[in-house]
C-alpha cells in the first residue's frame, strides 16, 4: 500500500487536491485518505460537476436509486424524506457534514431534505456497517457531505427558475493564497410546491430555504494546518394536516454545523488531528399541534494515524459527543453523553489486503457497547479482486424512545438497549482500462429492534426491543466510456423480512435499477438518467388498524443539460419526470409530475 499523506477528515486534502483526485480519493470508509481502489468497502462518490449536470432539484432526488439506496418522501421539495441504505431503517445511516455528525437526537434521523445542493461540493457514500470506527447509526452505511469550496481563487453565481413558481440563486467566492484560503457561498430557493397529501386540503405546500457556507484554512507551519467550517440552512415548509384540512400547517427549520479542525504532521509517518464541532437540528411547528424540538450534538475528536511502512498503518482515536435537547415538550431527560475509543489496522501482504477495526462506546443511557469489523481482499489478478467482510454495528435509542413524557396512551422506556446488527458480505470487482465493475452480496441481521407495542386491554403503548429483521441483498454496478459517452449502470436487489411477522419491511422496493449516460461536446453537455423503482409495501392509515398496501413500480426519465456561452457563462436546464409519470413512494402522497427549470451560471 503506498504511503498517503492524509488527515482524519480529509478536509485539508480535499481543499488542495486536483479535480481528478477528488473523484477518486475518499476519506469516509476508513477515516483515512485512500483511493477507491485501496478501499475494500463499496464506495460511491458524487462530485460538483455531476451535481450540476444532474437534473436533481434536491439531495433526496440526487441520491435516489444509487446502489443500495432507496428514498421515500411525503411530497415535493422540502417535505420529509427517509433514506434506506441496504434495506436498513432510515435512522441506520450515519450522516456527516465536513466530518461532523448531524441528525435529530429526538427522531434519530438526518433531515436530508433541508440540505441545499448549492452548498455541496462532494458526497461520499460508504455501504455496509461502520460502527467499529464511527459508533452509533452506521448500520447500513455512512454518507459524508463536503461543503462547497474550490482549490483556486474563483467567483461563482447562478439564478434559475421553473415549475411550481420555483426560484433559486447562489453567489459565492473562494480566495486562495499560498498558506491561506477562505470562501463564502450564499444560496436561496423558494417554491410554491405541490399538494403533498392526496385526499385532504388540496392546496400547494410551499418551501423556502436560505443558506450560507463559510470556510477558512491556514497553514500555520510545514507541519500544522487549521481549518474552520460553518454551514447554516434555515427556512419554512408547509405541509398537510390529514386530520384537520382547514388548518394551516408549517414548520420553521434550522440545520447548522460548525467545526474546527487542527492537523499536526511532524513526519511522513505520523499524523495527529483534533476536531471540535457542533451540529444543530431545530424544527418549530405551527398549526394544530405547535411544538419546538431544538437538538444539538457537541463533538470532540482526536485521531492518530501512524504509518509503520508502505504496506501497514494504524489508526486510533477518541470521540466524545454530548447530545442536548430543548423542547416545548418536557422530556424526562434532556442530555446524555457518549465516549468512544477505536483502533484500526490496515495491511497489505503481496496480493492480500486486510482491515481490522474495533471500537467501544460508553453511553450514559445504556452503558458499554463494543463493535468490530474484519475486511479481506485478495487480488486474483491485476484487474480482479475478491473481497469478504464481517462487521457488527449498533444504533442508540432516541430521546423520544427513552424519555418522552408519559401520557394516558403512551409510556416511554428508559431501559431500552441499542439496536444491534451483524453483517456478512462477499464481493468481486474488476478494474480494467476501459471499464470497471463490482458485484456485492450481503446479509444483515438486526436484533433488538425498537418497535411500538400496546396493551390490548388498556391500550397503553410503549416501545421495546422486541423486533428482529433479516436483509439479504445484491448490488451490481459498472462504469465505462462508449464512443465518448460516460455510462454508469447499477442494479440493487433487497429482500427484507420482519422476523416477528414474516412480512417485508415497509417502503423498501426489492428491485432498483439506474442508468446514467452523459456526454460533453465543445460547448454542450448533457446527462440522461433513467431509474426503475420496484413495488414496495406501505400502510394505509385511513383504516384502523392500518392495512398493508402495495405501491406500484415506476420508472423516471430525467435530463440535465449545460450550454457554454463563454468560458465564464453557461446556460443550464433540468427536466424531471419527462414522461409525466403518476406514482407514489409513500401511500397517499403525491409526487411531482413533469417539471422543468432553466438557469444561467457564472464561474470565474
Amino acid at each position: 500500500m503506498k504511503k498517503i499523506i492524509c488527515c482524519s477528515l480529509g478536509i485539508f486534502l480535499t481543499a488542495q487536491a486536483s479535480a481528478t483526485e477528488l473523484d477518486t480519493i475518499q476519506v469516509t470508509a476508513n477515516r483515512l485518505a485512500l483511493t477507491a481502489d485501496e478501499t475494500l468497502a463499496p464506495v460511491t462518490i458524487i462530485n460538483r460537476d455531476e451535481i450540476e449536470l444532474s437534473a436533481a432539484k434536491d439531495l433526496p432526488e440526487l441520491l435516489q436509486a444509487l446502489p443500495g439506496i432507496s428514498i421515500s418522501q411525503t411530497g415535493g421539495p422540502g417535505q420529509p424524506a427517509s433514506l434506506f441504505m441496504r434495506g436498513t431503517e432510515s435512522d441506520h445511516t450515519l450522516v456527516l457534514i465536513d466530518g461532523v455528525r448531524i441528525g435529530s437526537v429526538s427522531t434519530g434521523a438526518a433531515a436530508l431534505h433541508f440540505l441545499p445542493l448549492d452548498q455541496i461540493e462532494k458526497i461520499e457514500i460508504v455501504r455496509g456497517p461502520r460502527s467499529s470506527i464511527y459508533g452509533s447509526e452506521a448500520i447500513g452505511g455512512v454518507i459524508q457531505i463536503f461543503t462547497r469550496r474550490k482549490n483556486k481563487s474563483s467567483l461563482h453565481a447562478s439564478v434559475s427558475g421553473g415549475s411550481y413558481q420555483t426560484r433559486k440563486g447562489d453567489l459565492g467566492f473562494d480566495w486562495v493564497q499560498k498558506n491561506t484560503s477562505l470562501g463564502l457561498t450564499l444560496a436561496g430557493e423558494k417554491t410554491d410546491g405541490i399538494n403533498a397529501f392526496k385526499t385532504t386540503d388540496p392546496d400547494k405546500d410551499g418551501y423556502e430555504n436560505s443558506s450560507f457556507n463559510a470556510h477558512l484554512k491556514h497553514q500555520l507551519s510545514d507541519a500544522v494546518k487549521l481549518q474552520i467550517n460553518a454551514l447554516r440552512a434555515e427556512g419554512e415548509n408547509d405541509f398537510d394536516n390529514t386530520f384537520n384540512p382547514a388548518s394551516k400547517e408549517s414548520s420553521d427549520f434550522v440545520q447548522q454545523t460548525v467545526s474546527i479542525h487542527f492537523n499536526y504532521m511532524p513526519s511522513d509517518n505520523l499524523d495527529v488531528s483534533f476536531t471540535a464541532g457542533q451540529s444543530r437540528d431545530e424544527l418549530e411547528t405551527q398549526g394544530s399541534f405547535p411544538s419546538t424540538f431544538d437538538t444539538k450534538i457537541n463533538q470532540l475528536s482526536t485521531q492518530v494515524n501512524y504509518f509503520l511502512n508502505n504496506s501497514q498503518h494504524f489508526v486510533s482515536g477518541v470521540d466524545y459527543r454530548d447530545d442536548k435537547l430543548q423542547s416545548t415538550t418536557t422530556f424526562d431527560e434532556n442530555s446524555r453523553d457518549n465516549l468512544g475509543i477505536f483502533a484500526a489496522w490496515f495491511g497489505e501482504f503481496s496480493r492480500n489486503h486486510l482491515n481490522v477495526s474495533l471500537r467501544n462506546d460508553d453511553n450514559e443511557a445504556f452503558g458499554n457497547h463494543t463493535t468490530g469489523s474484519l475486511e479481506y481482499g485478495f487480488d486474483i489478478s491485476g484487474q480482479l479482486r475478491l473481497t469478504a467482510a464481517y462487521g457488527t454495528a449498533f444504533k442508540s435509542p432516541t430521546f423520544s424512545d427513552l424519555y418522552f413524557p408519559d401520557s394516558a396512551f403512551f409510556v416511554s422506556n428508559p431501559d431500552l438497549d441499542p439496536e444491534t446488527s451483524e453483517s456478512f458480505e462477499i464481493g468481486l470487482r474488476g478494474n480494467h482500462a476501459a471499464y470497471n465493475w463490482q458485484v456485492n452480496a450481503y446479509r444483515t441481521n438486526i436484533d433488538d429492534m425498537i418497535a411500538f407495542t400496546s396493551d390490548p386491554v388498556t391500550f397503553v403503548g410503549t416501545v421495546d426491543n422486541i423486533d428482529e429483521a433479516e436483509i439479504n441483498g445484491l448490488e451490481i454496478e459498472g462504469n465505462t466510456i462508449l464512443k465518448g459517452h460516460k455510462v454508469s449502470l447499477s442494479y440493487s436487489y433487497t429482500d427484507s423480512e420482519d422476523k416477528k411477522t414474516g412480512q417485508v419491511l415497509l417502503r423498501r422496493p426489492k428491485n432498483i435499477a439506474r442508468l446514467d449516460v452523459s456526454r460533453s461536446f465543445k460547448n454542450f453537455s448533457a446527462n440522461i438518467n433513467l431509474s426503475y423503482n420496484g413495488s414496495r409495501e406501505d400502510l394505509d392509515f385511513s383504516n384502523f388498524p392500518a392495512q398493508r398496501v402495495k405501491l406500484k413500480s415506476y420508472s423516471l426519465l430525467n435530463i440535465g443539460m449545460k450550454y457554454k456561452l463563454t468560458d465564464q457563462w453557461k446556460l443550464f436546464a433540468k427536466l424531471n419526470n419527462l414522461l409525466d409519470k403518476d406514482y407514489e413512494i409513500v401511500f397517499g402522497y403525491n409526487q411531482p409530475g413533469f417539471n422543468g427549470y432553466l438557469g444561467i451560471s457564472y464561474n470565474q
